[in-house]
């Protein structure tokens, strides 16, 4: 009795078991593809939790998938069809190559190629040990090979995308490519400003291209960057002169799209599908599902279960749906742009029944976008927010929205100090400055000390301290409508939260060492505790009060120790120079914003690429466009 209870109860098991995982396979899949394309566009922690989810789930539902189909093909069960049970696990290998949208989660992903190879082969040993145990009788057997060599397809061609966006690989392929890239007949812009755009549509269109094919022409050169390889000396020469005489915004539509340039090499299939070998086989994929689809609705289904007919309708139109809309997206993207031949082939190869299917799988993608999400979200390049942490505001962590009155900024102090910086040595003194210059310009030796020999980490929370005394105290002299008085503060939150909240990119270039951060932060509460203020200004007041006529530290490089005491000198040195006070100030966070983008490891920059991606990362390739860069190319 009990042994017919379980054995009942196992059958059940491996019937909606398999069903459900069958289902939840699909789901996740559809999922990921929908939510993955957001991490390049939010910074939101609970979207990157969700897109982290979905990324592991999916390739482990699958293998737990092909799991339960062997242990009932083990069984012998009969709660499913077993030529059913072939069939759908042909369907996994497709689900097992992933989403076009996303391949490596990070970085270190591509490295783990070899492994993604060895699971193609372990998991289409593990599909044909199923496949074969329904021969010769298996009426399904020639769609079940269809899906087959689809999914084999689709997980080879993950693997292949990974490996193309390996470190070594990406070195092969520059050192191959670049003299090609050296002799390419291009039409040159150097020197040109920006066209007007009051030509129209027809202008605009014209403009945009123009930007595309500009930005991915510097893409194939500074690419090498991100595997520690400098370009050349007369691509330093080009780069250089063609930006200097572009125009803020001009250089930042341009940098956005070389950017997703980056992010799609490294964490989607592009490089695998953009080119004529891609099409090809992902052609013959897609055409597989398509007449697979077309001969399961031809045969007879008198013993298969109606559930089981349209969870298999269900994963057919499934694959096709998400091809189309990935094809569709591929043939629309800015690498069509700029590789006519592969858009070419691409119509060509899918013609007129890819749209058809199209037109049907993204009106439910969209939906399913305009349901998740807002239509600004959809639409944006990257999160277009720079972080913010505020000490003295008690640790208070939020985001400011990217005003581009600060980008223009940046932009226009850094060509200032990269115009005559043409040789070696004028290179290397902007890309180490991190502060002086302001103050030596400015006639303000004393306050060099709070920048010269010391640690990098301990002189942004000097400054960032003394900027927030500056700000607040002194609002009712310097009014809210003061551009410098703005941009400090939004530089000096902005460096604070990129040393506290993101040491994996700050760690080359400050020692991250948080008991200075502690020590203020505990200070600045006992002092607020202690006079019991609800304002800001007010609480800033007293600490100025507190501090006043204290002496720096001369052992400024001990542990333990607050940097309010400097953090107040600095603030009442500024306070005397009251004229020109913000412009010290916000040219030497612009300073130490360069300093840092500049000495920041470059794939770590490409690892914030995949979280939102940071103002600091724009900076850091702006200052390779100028040529402010660790190495100077020798002529």
């Amino acid at each position: 009795m009990v042994t017919s209870v379980v054995a009942s109860l196992q059958d059940v098991w491996d019937a909606w078991g398999i069903r459900g995982f069958m289902i939840l396979s699909l789901t996740m899949q559809l999922l990921l593809a929908i939510v993955s394309p957001f991490r390049k566009r939010t910074s939101n922690r609970w979207v990157i939790l969700l897109i982290w989810s979905a990324y592991f789930l999916t390739d482990w539902v699958a293998i737990f998938a092909f799991g339960l189909i062997s242990n009932a093909r083990c069984r012998n069960s009969t709660s499913i069809d077993q030529d059913l049970l072939a069939f759908w696990s042909a369907f996994l290998l497709i689900h097992l190559g992933g989403s076009d949208s996303i391949t490596a989660y990070s970085l270190e992903d591509n490295t783990l190629w070899l492994r993604h190879l060895v699971g193609l082969v372990a998991q289409v040993l593990a599909f044909l040990n199923i496949f074969v145990k329904t021969l010769p009788s298996n009426d399904l057997r020639v769609p079940t090979v269809l899906i087959a060599i689809a999914g084999a397809i689709k997980y080879g061609e993950r693997t292949r995308a990974l490996y193309l966006a390996s470190i070594e690989k990406l070195k092969k392929s520059i050192v191959k490519s670049r003299g090609l890239v050296r002799n390419r007949n291009t039409t040159r812009t150097e020197g040109v400003a920006p066209q007007s755009n009051t030509g129209g549509s027809n202008s605009d269109e014209e403009a945009h291209k123009m930007r595309i094919n500009t930005a991915f022409r510097y893409f194939q050169i500074f690419k090498g960057l991100v595997v520690d390889m400098m370009q050349d000396h007369s691509q330093w020469i080009e780069s250089r002169n063609y930006f200097m005489h572009q125009d803020s915004r001009a250089t930042f539509d341009i940098l956005k799209i070389e950017l997703k340039f980056f992010y799609e090499v490294f964490y989607t299939k592009v490089l695998a599908a953009n080119s004529a070998w891609g099409v090809l086989i992902r052609s013959l994929a897609f055409y597989n599902v398509l007449i697979a689809l077309i001969m399961f609705c031809l045969i007879k289904k008198e013993g298969i279960h109606g559930v089981d007919v349209r969870i298999t309708y269900s994963l057919l139109a499934g694959v096709i749906a998400l091809d189309s809309a990935s094809e569709l997206l591929l043939v629309g993207s800015n690498w069509s742009k700029v590789n006519t031949t592969y858009a070419g082939c691409q119509m060509l190869g899918h013609g007129l029944v890819l749209f058809f299917i199209v037109g049907i799988a993204m009106t439910c993608i969209v939906s399913c976008f305009a349901f998740l999400c807002c239509k600004a979200v959809v639409l944006r390049q990257w999160s277009e927010n720079t972080g913010a942490l505020s000490i003295l505001g008690l640790q208070y962590e939020w985001k400011n929205k990217l005003d581009m009155e600060l980008w223009d900024f940046v932009f226009g102090h850094l060509r200032e100090k990269a115009l005559p910086a043409d040789d070696a040595d004028k290179v290397r003194a902007v890309y180490e400055a991190r502060g002086e210059g302001p103050l030596r310009n400015m006639n303000l030796a004393e306050l060099r000390r709070y920048v010269d020999n010391l640690e990098f980490e301990n002189s942004i929370l000097i400054w960032h301290c003394a900027t927030e005394i500056c700000y607040e105290v002194d609002r009712h002299i310097d009014g809210d409508n003061n551009k410098r008085r703005m941009f400090s503060k939004v530089l000096s939150d902005y460096l604070v939260y990129l040393l506290i909240k993101q040491p994996k990119l700050m760690s080359p270039v400050a020692g991250i060492e948080k008991i200075r951060y502690r020590d203020t932060c505990v200070e600045a509460m006992n002092i607020g505790k202690r006079h019991l203020v609800e304002t800001m200004d007010q609480f800033c007041k007293n600490i100025l009060d507190e501090h006043m006529g204290t002496a720096e530290s001369d052992d400024r490089t001990g542990k333990g120790k607050s940097v309010l005491s400097d953090a107040c000198n600095v603030a009442n040195t500024l306070r005397q120079k009251s004229s020109m006070k913000w412009d010290v100030i916000s040219e030497v966070w612009v300073e130490v914003l360069l300093y840092a983008a500049g000495h920041c490891r470059a794939d770590s920059h490409v690892r914030l690429l995949s979280e939102g991606g940071e103002l600091i990362t724009f900076v850091w390739l702006l200052m390779a466009h100028f040529g402010i860069i660790a190495r100077f190319p020798k002529e």
